[in-house]
């Protein structure tokens, strides 16, 4: 299921965006990041682990994890761009995102209004895994139309998302 049907079935709670909008502000560095963040929404520590729990089980947070430079710590990373044939039906291209959406290795996709219609960020341990790695999901997708986008220049920038 994508995430905009996920969204539809499930509704946040003003708990829910409180602790998302929060949560995106980043964790503490410290031995309990979680009692901190209760503390400052005003909230139960299990209360907010639970309810996090239950975002991630109804799919709407699949991933949550800190943010690092690849390059730095020797993970191979880049933009991947894959071209879905525009004959498949709906459940064809949803069965296509979820299968992206199994690879721990990918951590964010989104489709785009492009020739190639879904893009992601694709990580590997070296540069075997990655040719690995992009010969199983083109045989997985059935997609053989796939890019890999280099970066020429880095630029970071913060996204927030008010919820």
């Amino acid at each position: 299921m994508q995430t905009k049907d996920k969204l539809e079935k499930f509704k946040l709670d003003e708990y829910d965006k409180l602790i998302l909008n929060e949560l995106q502000l980043g964790l503490p560095l410290c031995e309990n990041p979680f009692e901190i963040i209760a503390h400052k929404l005003n909230m139960d520590e299990d209360y907010l682990i639970e309810k996090l729990n239950n975002l991630k089980k109804e799919g709407l947070i699949r991933r949550f994890g800190g943010i690092f430079d690849s390059n730095k710590v020797g993970i191979k990373s880049s933009l991947m761009a894959l071209k879905v044939d525009k004959k498949i039906d709906d459940k064809e291209f949803a069965h296509i995102i979820d299968i992206l959406n199994s690879y721990p290795q990918i951590t964010h996709n989104y489709i785009r209004d492009h020739e190639y219609q879904i893009w992601f960020t694709l990580m590997a341990k070296d540069d075997k895994d990655f040719i690995r790695l992009i010969k199983e999901i083109k045989r997985r997708t059935l997609c053989d139309k796939l890019l890999k986008l280099e970066a020429i220049k880095k630029h970071k920038t913060k996204v927030y998302l008010k919820l």
